[in-house]
């Protein structure tokens, strides 16, 4: 009779423990989440967080996340993953190795950064927090759902297609996922762009090599060599692949170069030079304010 009543418990043990895992909305296992999104054919809520420390965080859960109506609509179409970077909270060496590796893969600078990936955790859109509680967000979402369904359209039409029509296929890709957010990861597809406009016929292959020698540029900038940093933005400017925004970018980071450097005449011709780029964008615009402050701060010295 005993050993009987000790497997009726054992089993009642089990079926609360499963029905406790069932009830939990948000994992901390990614392998495990992508499992489950690719099983009931969702997408992934990817969570970058500081649960104790991070204030807009802490506010993200209360006011979206912990949400019942976030809660309901959100997990019709989300497997939520949490990727926690707490300062006093203990977790396993195990899930604090896959968050680190996740954070440097997906180019964690700040939090909250939340992400929204396929099921097989490619992403393809980033946000963080919003105001306007979980009505808005779920906007938001849905909104970001049908990118991701125009990008696999794009990406699959790409499959089929060769030369620039291919290259222009996943240019538009890599402009929906930046226009979302997504900078970082790419490689792949920038790579098959410069493969498929080898010939340059649709300006794209210039445009992609353009971007990589400014990355490289701020990579040494970041890492501290300013003069071989402005060497690299001289030539980059004398591509003749740079459109007017790209020259634009260039111009602004030589000017930063510069004013690290205190060249103050070197930084306003460089704003200057920018500003003459593309004077009508945004940037463009907010130039002449730049250059005021240029002034401002080297006349308090």
């Amino acid at each position: 009779m005993k050993r009987k009543m000790a497997g009726i418990l054992a089993f009642l043990l089990v079926l609360v423990s499963v029905s406790a895992r069932a009830g939990e909305l948000w994992t901390e296992d990614f392998a495990a989440a992508k499992t489950e999104a690719a099983k009931d054919n969702k997408d992934l809520l990817m969570d970058f967080t500081g649960s104790d420390w991070c204030m807009w965080c802490i506010r993200l859960k209360k006011e979206v996340f912990e949400q019942d109506v976030f809660k309901k609509e959100a997990s019709k179409n989300f497997v939520f993953v949490e990727l926690d970077f707490p300062r006093s909270k203990k977790q396993s060496d195990a899930i604090k190795q896959q968050n680190a590796e996740l954070s440097a893969k997906f180019g964690i600078e700040g939090y909250p950064s939340v992400f929204l990936a396929d099921s097989k955790g490619q992403p393809y859109a980033r946000t963080g927090y919003q105001q306007g509680g979980p009505e808005k967000y779920l906007e938001s979402l849905a909104e970001f759902r049908k990118s991701r369904v125009q990008r696999d359209e794009l990406l699959a039409k790409a499959q089929t297609a060769s030369g620039v029509e291919k290259a222009k296929l996943l240019d538009q890709v890599l402009d929906l996922l930046e226009k979302n957010g997504i900078t970082n990861g790419n490689d792949d597809l920038r790579a098959q762009v410069v493969e498929a406009d080898k010939d340059g016929k649709a300006g794209l292959k210039g445009k992609y090599e353009a971007r990589q020698q400014f990355q490289e540029i701020l990579k040494t900038a970041n890492g501290g060599d300013m003069e071989s940093a402005l060497t690299k933005v001289e030539s980059l400017l004398k591509s003749p692949s740079l459109n007017a925004g790209m020259k634009q970018q260039a111009f602004m980071l030589k000017a930063n170069l510069l004013y690290n450097k205190k060249d103050k005449p070197g930084t306003i011709a460089a704003l200057k030079a920018a500003q003459e780029a593309d004077p009508n964008s945004d940037q463009g615009k907010q130039i002449p304010a730049i250059i005021e402050k240029v002034n401002a701060d080297d006349s308090k010295k």
